[in-house]
This record gives C-alpha cells, sequence and structure tokens, in this order.
C-alpha cells in the first residue's frame, strides 16, 4: 500500500506537526497513526488510552523527554474535532452528518485511513469517489497541521482561539500545556523574534484544558495564573495596565474561593513573575508583558521629546470645522498648543469636548500637510473615534498595535 504523498506547507515557520498513538495496558511500544511504533527512551507506566506528542520528541522512534507527551483519553477521544475538521468548507460537499457516521463506525482509525490514503479504503467508507478525492487532496495539503487541527477543534475552542494557537504556538502547545500552561493565558507570542497578538485563553478555558487532560498544577501556580489572566483582563477591557495590589488580591480571592492575603503571599513570594512597583504610597501590579510594552511607550517618548525641531510655530484659526461641528475658544487654543508641541495631554470628564478636539487637530494638521497617525489606547476608543465621520477615512490602530 502506498501511503499519499504528503505536501509541506510554505506559509509558515511554525512547527505545526504531532502524532497520535494508543496504549494498551503494560505496553512498552505503542503504534501512532503516522509514525508506526514508538516507545519512550525514558520508560514509564502510561495509562490505556490515546496520547499525543510533538514530533519533534520523536528520534529514532524513541519518544524524548518524560513530560512530552499529552493524555487524550479513551472515550471517543478526537471524534468531534474530526467531525468538525472534515465537515469545513474546504470539504465541498461533505456535512457533519456523513462525518459524523463514519466516525461513530470507525473512531480514531479514520485518521488513520486518511492519513494513508482513503482512497485504498475506499469499500470501508460510505462515500462517492469524488467525496474520497476531495478528502484526500484537502488532507494531503494540510497535512503537516491538520492533526493539530483537529486536537484543538476537539476541545471545543472558538475558530479564532484555534487559529491562533495552530499558526503562533503550533506543536508546542503540547509541552507548554503540560509544563507551562500559563503561557497559553498570554496576550502576545514571542514568533521569530517578534511579538505577535494572539487569540488567548481564559483562565477558566485553562483549567478545563488541565482538568480534561488530567494536567497536575499547584494551588499555587494555579493562583499565579489567575493573577495573570485578571490582570490581562483588566488590560484588554478597561485599558489599566496596572492594578492597585490590593484590589488584585480582592478580585482573584473571588474568582479562585481563597482567602486574600494567601493570594498576596504567593504574589510577593515570586515577585519576579511580575512588576511591581509603589506610587503614593501605594502598591501596583503588573505583567511583565504590560511592562515592556509601558517601556518601550516611555522610550518612544523620551525620543520624541528629546529630537530637535526647525518647524516654524502653526497657527490655526478655524472654527468652523464642519457643518455641525463649531470650536470653542478654548478647544482652538488646545490645538494650537497640541500642534505646535511633540507630546501634548488633554484631559476632560466625560461630554467635555476632547473627541471634538482630536478632530480639531487632525483638521489642523491636514490644512497644514502634517503626516497623522492616529492611536488609541484600547479597541474600544479606535472604535468610538473611526465612528464619527470625520475620522472614519483615517487608518487608526491601538498603540500596542503600531509599536
Amino acid at each position: 500500500m502506498t501511503k499519499l504523498k504528503k505536501k509541506k506547507s510554505k506559509s509558515s515557520k511554525i512547527h505545526q506537526r504531532i502524532d497520535f498513538f494508543y496504549v494498551q495496558n503494560q505496553q512498552t511500544e505503542f503504534q501512532s497513526l503516522d509514525s508506526g511504533k514508538l516507545k519512550l527512551a525514558t520508560p514509564k507506566p502510561l495509562k490505556q488510552g490515546w496520547f499525543c506528542v510533538d514530533k519533534r520528541s520523536i528520534k529514532n522512534q524513541c519518544i524524548l523527554g518524560s513530560n512530552s507527551v499529552l493524555y487524550i483519553g479513551k472515550n471517543k477521544p478526537l471524534e468531534e474535532g474530526i467531525v468538525k475538521y472534515f465537515s469545513d468548507f474546504r470539504f465541498k460537499g461533505i456535512g457533519q452528518t456523513t462525518i459524523r457516521k463514519i466516525v461513530e463506525e470507525e473512531k480514531v482509525q479514520f485518521l488513520f485511513m486518511v492519513n494513508k490514503g482513503l482512497l485504498h479504503f475506499k469499500d470501508k467508507v460510505d462515500l462517492p469517489i469524488s467525496q474520497i478525492k476531495i478528502i484526500d487532496k484537502v488532507f494531503s495539503k494540510e497535512f503537516d497541521r491538520a492533526f493539530l487541527d483537529i486536537l484543538l477543534r476537539d476541545l471545543g475552542l472558538r475558530f479564532n482561539q484555534v487559529q491562533s494557537i495552530r499558526d503562533n504556538m503550533g506543536s508546542e502547545f503540547i509541552t507548554n500545556l503540560l509544563n507551562e500552561p500559563d503561557t497559553l493565558l498570554k496576550r502576545s507570542v514571542e514568533v521569530d523574534g517578534i511579538d505577535k497578538t494572539v487569540s488567548r485563553i481564559n483562565i477558566q478555558d485553562l483549567k478545563n484544558l488541565l482538568n480534561r487532560f488530567e494536567v497536575p498544577v499547584s494551588e499555587e501556580k494555579l493562583i499565579l495564573m489567575s493573577i495573570e489572566d485578571f490582570l490581562i483582563s483588566e488590560e484588554v477591557q478597561g485599558g489599566h495596565t496596572c492594578r492597585n495590589v490590593f484590589y488584585v488580591m480582592n478580585q482573584v480571592a473571588k474568582i479562585s474561593n481563597l482567602d486574600k492575603y494567601k493570594v498576596k503571599d504567593y504574589l510577593y513570594r515570586n515577585k519576579e513573575k511580575f512588576h511591581l512597583f509603589s506610587k503614593e504610597e501605594k502598591e501596583f501590579v503588573e505583567t511583565l508583558d504590560s511592562q515592556k510594552r509601558d517601556s518601550e511607550v516611555k522610550k518612544l517618548i523620551e525620543k520624541i521629546i528629546n529630537k530637535k525641531s526647525t518647524d516654524k510655530k502653526l497657527q490655526f484659526t478655524d472654527k468652523k470645522i464642519s457643518n455641525q461641528i463649531e470650536l470653542s475658544d478654548e478647544q482652538l487654543n488646545a490645538i494650537n498648543g497640541v500642534i505646535n508641541s511633540k507630546v501634548s495631554i488633554i484631559t476632560g470628564g466625560p461630554g467635555s469636548g476632547k473627541s471634538t478636539t482630536v478632530i480639531g487637530i487632525v483638521k489642523a494638521l491636514e490644512k497644514f500637510k502634517k503626516k497623522i497617525k492616529i492611536c488609541t489606547p484600547t479597541g474600544r476608543a479606535k472604535k468610538r473615534l473611526i465612528q464619527m465621520p470625520e475620522l472614519n477615512f483615517q487608518d487608526a490602530s491601538t498603540i500596542h498595535m503600531y509599536l
């Protein structure tokens, strides 16, 4: 029986290849779906059921590392992921009902058949030849990432989470979940030396994954991950890059059903995992990623302030900047202050005219033919600005995305 020729994807540098193998009771060698017979380089007992492994951990048919295999269960493992994957729009004319019926009969063995070339098993599956050829063609093209895609879909993650983990973390998802589960909470991962924004998993989703895969995690580790997740959520939802330690203690204690002083104890015992600092006799905490981004913003502002300029002073006098907006004297003064300064801060309560002033600044810069880039601290603020007719033509972004 000849094996289908696999086409290697050129679109991604992230390693995405994983394999699945089944363990019988007291077995020392395991039959995998793609790599043939495997064994552990350092023998240890494995429970009965299906496991997955990063293919980079396989050398000479041996699985290296004692913490490189992830137990995925023995009761219908992967079946939902298989159904979701093969009923995707790429497999034209093949729906969930058709695939589910086949999977109910063949179980995970269906993946073995597809991996070898489903056309060789045409008598075992109730599919027309045309659909079998579609499956073989698409699977062959996506072989490098197909098994990982199926595993992630089986977990019930959202499509953007599946896509983000697959394309930015790849097969390291397995070792990360086993050894560094907190990496799955991050807003960004480093790819080829560049930080890439990812669709992260929240702490509750992560707890569910750890429970499902029976990955042991200490109470201390769970609390530290809960603190990280809470700080990231505060930044994403409210734009707060740091929070008062006492506030974090109370909120994480409520979420975790633990004493707040135990939360504080774990936090201060692991200071190196966060950035703790004092301001006006109050203690604050932020993630290391937030500290890094804040430092980059600080350096950029200092660079702007220290840059020598020979520009002439500008004077903007147009009070009427649109059919519906007429600036006040105070706003006009603020606009002239901004366009003649390297860095400016405009403050004011709701309805005080901050957004109108921003529109005026843009109009003034346009008049003087200056290059404009609108950045906001949060995605919500960006959306609010570009909804204004006077600004919807601008290419706005969040500060962190721009950096």
